[in-house]
Order: C-alpha cells, then structure tokens, then sequence
C-alpha cells in the first residue's frame, strides 16, 4: 500500500506542464529581427558610401595631379576614361604619340573600379560614350586583309576615338563633369574648368 501511494506522488513531479509562446511575444521577436535587419542594412549602405567617397577623392587627387605634372613636366596628359576604371597617357616624343603609363609609374598606373562602381559624365560638354567592345571590332575587320589592319594599328593613336581628359603642358584645360556611382547608391562629381580648378561635389541629402 504504501509502495502504491509513492508511486503515485512521484508521477505528479514529473509532470510540468507545456508552455508554448503567446502570439504577443512572437510578435515582439519578429520585431526585434526586423530592427536588426535594418540596422544591417543601414551599415552595409554607409559602408558602400564609404567606399565610393574614397574614391572620388582618389580620383579627384590624381586628376589634380596630372594638371600640376603637365605644367612642371612640360609634357602633355591625357586621361581616359574606361569601362571598368580609368588610366593616364603621356605624350612619348620618341613615339609621336601617346604612350600608355604602366604600374612601374606609381600613382598614375591604371587604375580598375569596383564591379559595382560606374564611372560615366561629359567632356567638353559632350556625354560620355564608351567605343565598342574588342570582340565586336575582331568581328567588323575579320574580312579586311592582314596587312591593312597592321597599317592603321601602326597610325592609329591609342586614345583616338576614347573618352579622354587631356592636360596640355601649356596649361590649356578641357572642362569636364564626371560622375562616379554605384548601382542604386550616390553620386559624386568630380568636375574640372577651363581655369584648371579640379573639385568633387559630395551627393546631395536623400539622392
């Protein structure tokens, strides 16, 4: 008998009971979860816009740069502006043309943008319009003889037909109006006068 009744009481603590969560507080927690996705969102957004300011101030660096070296060099620049970056070109006299400055060149070697980076504007009051891509250049000349094609590579100037910012050493300036963004994100503008002032405007508030 009284084996049976301690049975019996031992069954009764063992038996909790089974608490689910109210609506309330899930609700609470769905809450919190959507904070703190914002927060992230919001940190990734200005992370972003970091990046992008920091490279309008290299680009505005370097642009300002290649005004004052053409000046003390007494040797024409050229600037253009690519796809997916931008690069500088010097005048060779030994060449009598436009030489391409490579990565042994320091500050002015080319430079590449990030994937998510556009860079694009006007020069001389003219839009931005990038040349078409080499493959589609192979395909038009595929059916014009060898020796033709070497000829115009011969005389052809690396920046003909390019969008391109050129800083004569005689201190004669392009006016230009460039624009680097990212998909959905700001724009800065990095603009250049007649005057060879050279500045980068940040965006304006909620653009």
């Amino acid at each position: 008998m009284e084996s049976r009744v301690s049975y019996s009481v031992c069954s009764r603590e063992f038996r909790t009971p089974v608490k689910g969560f109210t609506l309330i507080e899930v609700l609470v927690i769905m809450v919190i979860i959507s904070i703190l996705a914002s927060f992230a969102v919001v940190a990734i957004g200005k992370s972003k816009d970091r990046a992008l300011e920091e490279e309008a101030k290299r680009l505005t660096a370097l642009l300002r740069m290649g005004s004052e070296e053409s000046v003390l060099r007494s040797t024409d620049y050229a600037f253009m502006v690519e796809r997916d970056g931008y690069q500088f070109y010097e005048w060779s006299v030994k060449e009598n043309n436009f030489v391409a400055l490579d990565a042994e060149d320091g500050v002015f070697r080319p430079r590449h943008l990030p994937k998510d980076m556009l860079l694009g504007g006007e020069i001389n009051g003219a839009a931005i319009v990038f040349p078409e891509k080499k493959d589609d250049k192979k395909a038009a000349t595929a059916d014009i003889p060898d020796e033709e094609t070497d000829q115009n590579k011969k005389k052809k100037s690396p920046i003909e037909d390019k969008p391109v910012i050129f800083f004569f050493s005689s201190g004669e300036r392009v006016p230009f109006a460039l624009e680097l963004r990212q998909d959905f994100g700001s724009t800065y503008k990095v603009s250049g006068g007649i005057n060879g002032k050279i500045e980068y405007k940040m965006p304006e508030h909620g653009s």
